[in-house]
């Protein structure tokens, strides 16, 4: 039926809202890694999975110890 049509793509609008609203909140908050990855990119054209995990990890250690400070202060 048209009702439960319209049901459904509420339904799925909602779900594409939250993902997007997700997804920029990820960026986001991890926009130096972001804007890394890219700089990388550009002058590489490419990346092995390794460097990428490596990046990450490396951020993932930094951001935590700088969150240790920020409660610390």
């Amino acid at each position: 039926s048209v009702e439960k049509g319209n049901e459904i793509d509420r339904h799925v609008r909602a779900i594409a809202q939250r993902c997007f609203q997700q997804a920029r909140t990820l960026i986001s908050e991890n926009r130096v890694l972001v804007d890394r990855l890219v700089d990388m990119l550009v002058e590489q054209e490419t990346i092995e999975g390794e460097q990428f995990r490596q990046l990450v990890a490396e951020f993932t250690q930094n951001k935590a110890e700088n969150q240790k400070l920020s409660v610390a202060l």
